[in-house]
């Protein structure tokens, strides 16, 4: 028991002695490492934290502002400068893309409609916009004289006197519908009156074409020939 007792006395100074020499330091030492390296291991995972939550945020506001974008996309936003395709157009179904170069109004008792005038080339396309009910568009695939439907100014008045009557061109009968005078100012600029004409609209059976004849001034008339074009035949790349 008594060498017993010894070796615990002796134990206990080597305590002593562990505890409050170099070794004390070292374990203190390594104490302060590990706590540094477990702040350095918070502070990584909470700026790890607010980067993924940070970019997130980021990517949420990325697609509703590419949302808005795609939605705004539409013909009746599209202004000069803007780029469009028209697909499945005239007898061919051609598709093409347009250039729009100007866009002007027309206004008649107050109704407003619009038109885009573009290039598909070297080639003029005008793009009628109407929004009444419901949004209704149309393309005019050709400019023409009177001459070349074989009529005149005097057939297209009679016909207007008599309320009916119907015209041919290119195997199709086009069916008088209406007419009236109306205001055209261009490139969408209403701080004068405008260009006053007067026009005649025709319309095939079917509705597949329309025939517009316009009056400008006292004799100058132009008439075109036009088919309606369904939002789906159109993509917007740009608006201007």
């Amino acid at each position: 028991m008594r060498r017993l007792r010894d070796q615990n006395r002796v134990d206990k100074r080597q305590c002593r002695v562990l505890t409050s020499g170099p070794v004390a330091l070292t374990r203190v030492n390594h104490c302060v490492r590990m706590f540094y390296l477990i702040l350095i291991a918070l502070a990584a995972a909470a700026l790890y934290y607010f980067y993924r939550t940070s970019r997130n945020k980021l990517g949420l506001t990325g697609q509703s502002q590419n949302s808005e974008t795609k939605s705004s996309l539409t013909i009746e936003n599209v202004r000069p400068g803007g780029a469009v395709q028209l697909k499945g157009v005239g007898d061919e179904m051609a598709d093409f893309d347009v250039v729009v170069k100007a866009r002007h109004i027309y206004v008649e008792d107050g109704f407003v409609w619009y038109e885009l005038e573009g290039e598909k080339g070297l080639d003029p396309v005008w793009i009628e916009i109407e929004e009444d009910d419901a949004l209704e568009l149309s393309v005019c695939l050709k400019k023409l004289k009177l001459s070349e439907i074989g009529i005149t100014g005097s057939d297209i008045e009679a016909i207007e006197t008599a309320d009916k009557g119907t015209l041919e061109f290119e195997d199709s009968r086009f069916i008088f519908e209406d007419c009236g005078d109306a205001r055209f100012f261009r490139n969408g600029d209403r701080s004068g009156s405008g260009e006053r004409f007067r026009y005649w609209d025709f319309e095939t059976k079917d509705g597949a074409r329309y025939l517009t004849i316009e009056r400008w001034g006292a004799k100058e008339y132009v008439a075109y020939l036009s088919e309606p074009l369904r939002p789906g035949q159109i993509d917007v790349y740009s608006l201007s």
